[in-house]
């Protein structure tokens, strides 16, 4: 941090509070053909929120994103 008026400087931490942390919350519903129908929410903490936001990111469009990540799912 660096303070103008003081003309003084010191480290700023760059340490996440989680190293990798990912919650995938399921809100599913089993219909009478025994096929389950819903959404998944998925969350990232650290690291792994690094890896989903440059997945976002260099993603062409929706359809590209969704297919990128059911191969990792996949994975």
């Amino acid at each position: 941090m660096i303070n103008v008026g003081e003309k003084s400087g010191g480290w700023i931490s760059t340490e996440t509070l989680f190293g990798d942390e990912s919650m995938h919350v399921y809100n599913l519903v089993l219909d009478k053909e025994n096929r389950l129908k819903g959404s998944v929410t998925n969350y990232f903490n650290g690291y792994a929120g690094l890896s989903a936001r440059n997945s976002y990111r260099t993603a062409i469009n929706e359809e590209d994103y969704i297919k990128n990540l059911k191969k990792i799912k996949r994975d």
